[in-house]
């Protein structure tokens, strides 16, 4: 996904997750974007455009090099830490934003 945000003239910065000192298997995985900084709200949602397109983009791509990986929920979080977007992709090649259910839940 670093490539995929980077081709949009993105500074970036990496942490890797600790990982646990147990092996399990996790079925589904959660993968987070921290868009940081001061930003106009026109800044703020042409990054999060860029930001949502590209996490697609890794999904799509993810799922096309491996048709048995493991699904995936990418949570896009603004500079306040709250999160503005989620997907989910799974396989074979499905991707879903998830506001949109959450939306339909909050309206009825």
């Amino acid at each position: 996904m670093r490539d995929e945000l980077a081709s949009d003239s993105y500074e970036l910065a990496f942490e890797e997750p600790t990982p646990p000192d147990y092996n399990v298997h996790a079925p589904l995985t959660a993968v987070g974007i921290f868009l940081a900084g001061a930003a106009t709200t026109t800044l703020l949602n042409t990054a999060l455009k860029d930001a949502y397109d590209g996490a697609k983009r890794w999904l799509k791509s993810r799922f096309e090099k491996d048709k048995d990986a493991d699904a995936v929920v990418v949570t896009i979080y603004g500079p306040n830490g709250r999160p503005l977007k989620n997907v989910l992709g799974r396989p074979p090649n499905i991707i879903k934003d998830l506001d949109d259910y959450a939306e339909r839940d909050r309206d009825s």
